[in-house]
């Protein structure tokens, strides 16, 4: 298991979020990275996750381990006297995760959720208003057709899998810091 602090809790009390990465988006990424910047702003104590497996490989089942991460990444901070309640932000693969986090009541941003996964889907279909959920609508893994979720959706038009707007660099950074500004106030629900 490789995680480590990004920011420490203000308060032993103060939230704990745990940023799961893509298969090649780490945690210094931009949506990754603003994310644990907005939350450390707040006071939270983010752990992130480098995957100490080959992500991209393609072999094996990667939903185990990827549960193991975000397990030892919450002992890592509770091990620092983080005490208060956990939470997930995840990219793209790290979306794998969102069945474990429903099972542990572990509320989560889900950015570009992989909902051609039918276990990702099946969680997607029971998660509650506690979970963020932003992807793009031309991002290939995300198919809303026929999914019904209580979760908070956001649907970013023309953002591709990077929620990114094609080559339009201006338009991408509008479209990404609306996310942040959405996770900010997602962080506030949390915290009340």
């Amino acid at each position: 298991m490789s995680s480590r602090t990004l920011a420490a809790a203000r308060e032993p009390g103060s939230p704990v979020a745990l940023l799961l990465p893509g298969a090649g988006y780490p945690v210094t990424a931009p949506l990754l990275a603003w994310s644990g910047a907005v939350l450390a702003a707040r006071g939270w104590h983010v752990e992130a996750v480098t995957w100490s497996f080959d992500a991209r490989s393609g072999e094996g089942d990667p939903v185990p381990l990827i549960e193991e991460e975000a397990v030892a990444a919450r002992e890592s901070a509770r091990a620092v006297g983080a005490r208060g309640p956990c939470v997930v932000v995840a990219k793209s693969l790290g979306t794998l995760a969102l069945p474990w986090a429903l099972r542990e009541g572990v509320p989560g941003a889900w950015l570009t959720p992989l909902s051609t996964d039918a276990a990702v889907r099946a969680a997607l279909g029971d998660a509650g208003p506690e979970h963020l959920v932003v992807a793009g609508d031309v991002d290939s893994f995300w198919q809303p057709a026929g999914l019904v979720t209580r979760a908070r959706v956001v649907t970013v038009p023309g953002a591709d899998h990077g929620l990114a707007l094609g080559d339009d660099w201006r338009a991408s950074l509008a479209a990404q810091s609306d996310l942040f500004e959405r996770l900010d106030a997602w962080a506030a629900r949390v915290e009340s």
